[in-house]
């Protein structure tokens, strides 16, 4: 049933057309019905003038979608015209101007719908009315009985065209309202793209800001070391050996965090009101891991840390990132599940990376129940994860943020050190 839906609405013009040739088929059955019935001799002409009327009212019904109009107005003189030369059909008729109608109402713009179904309306109204009034009913001997079915006859039809009238605006309107909801949803989806992309620049321009601050230290501190070599290097030549070798080792990680850096900085406009630049404040690191744990169990979750391995350094920005990334996880951990949640920070030290996980059991989330103290948050736009993401690899490593059991979530990144 669902592939002969798709297929209708991807061939209208073939579905319109199978329609206009099943109620001409229907049509022509019934009029031979009617006239086998009813007439003394067989093959007279007014066969022929039923098959010529019934041609025009139920085969135009294959334009009520291209044009709609002119399907109506077909449909309209072929009601007419069964009705002056006294066709006895009654199957098809109404069934076909019900249609008709109900197309120029859901496929024509609002004012020519309303124009051409009311001249089309009044004509077959009118038409009924003459055929009652002139060749059906004498009101001079019938009965009043009589003259209102005749008349209860001609509303009925008023009505039920009436009602394709009304049905046909509603499906204009609701097609209005589904293409404006449709275009909405474009615009939202092209809204949350660019916004997806603001918040990945937007952190890549902090991160660059951030490894700048690396970068310039390890240059600051080479020009100190260059100062001291030279002037050392006339009286104590192996202590200006040793200082050179500082440097070597310092430019060899500035170079380092300058490759990491490329295609990441961003230029910010000055300031338009003429406000003095701010002076960073300095960079965090792991070594403040555990006052970040102390911060966020005093916000309420739970959190414990663990090291696995020897701890050793690491380049400054892998020890910002993933500074970062902790702070990040557990807060999106606090936001998004709830005081009470209980999380694990593993720090995991190997020859060649550095392994860092946060995992929380989700206990603090609603999850529906009614009887819980605080409802879910909102679902989140995904920016932190984002974040996180270009922080990692901006490092060379590897992000994961998958669910875990229950309801709780796992982020983990591997960083090579």
């Amino acid at each position: 049933m669902e592939g002969w839906r798709a297929w209708t609405r991807e061939h209208p013009t073939a579905t319109d057309c199978a329609v206009a040739l099943a109620f001409f088929t229907l049509g022509l059955l019934s009029v031979r019905i009617s006239y086998d019935l009813g007439a003394d001799q067989p093959n007279n002409f007014r066969f022929a003038i039923g098959l010529a009327f019934m041609s025009l009212l139920t085969l135009p019904l294959a334009l009520r979608r291209r044009h709609p109009p002119l399907s109506l107005i077909g449909v309209t003189l072929g009601i007419v015209g069964y009705t002056v030369f006294g066709v006895t059909e009654g199957a098809t008729t109404g069934t076909a101007g019900f249609l008709a109608i109900y197309s120029v109402g859901a496929y024509c713009t609002r004012g020519v719908a309303n124009w051409v179904r009311a001249v089309c309306i009044v004509a077959v109204s009118a038409c009924l009315m003459w055929i009652l009034l002139f060749r059906q009913i004498d009101l001079g001997t019938s009965k009043a009985s009589v003259v209102g079915a005749g008349l209860l006859v001609v509303g009925s039809n008023v009505f039920f065209f009436i009602a394709a009238w009304a049905i046909g605006d509603v499906a204009r309107a609701s097609k209005a309202r589904a293409a404006e909801l449709a275009q909405r949803n474009a615009d939202l989806r092209t809204a949350q793209g660019v916004i997806a992309e603001q918040a990945v620049l937007d952190e890549r321009v902090h991160i660059a800001r951030e490894v700048h601050d690396v970068v310039a230290h390890h240059v600051s501190v080479m020009g100190v070391q260059a100062g001291a070599a030279r002037r050392v290097m006339s009286r104590d030549p192996q202590q200006a050996a040793e200082v050179l070798t500082g440097i070597e080792a310092s430019s060899r990680q500035a170079v380092a965090e300058l490759q990491r850096l490329l295609g990441f900085l961003r230029r910010e406009p000055p300031a338009s009101d003429g406000s003095p630049a701010t002076v960073a404040e300095p960079q965090p690191s792991l070594s403040q891991l555990g006052a970040l744990v102390a911060e966020m169990n005093e916000a309420g979750l739970v959190v414990s840390s663990v090291t696995e391995g020897a701890p050793r350094p690491v380049p400054p920005s892998v020890d910002l990132s993933a500074y970062r990334v902790t702070q990040e996880a557990l807060t999106n951990t606090l936001k998004h599940a709830g005081p009470g949640t209980a999380a694990v920070v593993t720090l995991r030290y190997t020859p060649d990376h550095l392994e860092l996980s946060i995992v929380d059991d989700g206990r603090g989330r609603s999850n529906g129940r009614t009887d819980h103290l605080t409802p879910d948050p909102l679902p989140s736009t995904g920016h932190g994860l984002l974040g996180m993401r270009e922080r990692v690899a901006l490092s060379g490593g590897e992000f994961q943020a998958t669910r875990t059991r229950g309801s709780g979530f796992a982020v983990t990144a591997t960083f090579p050190s």
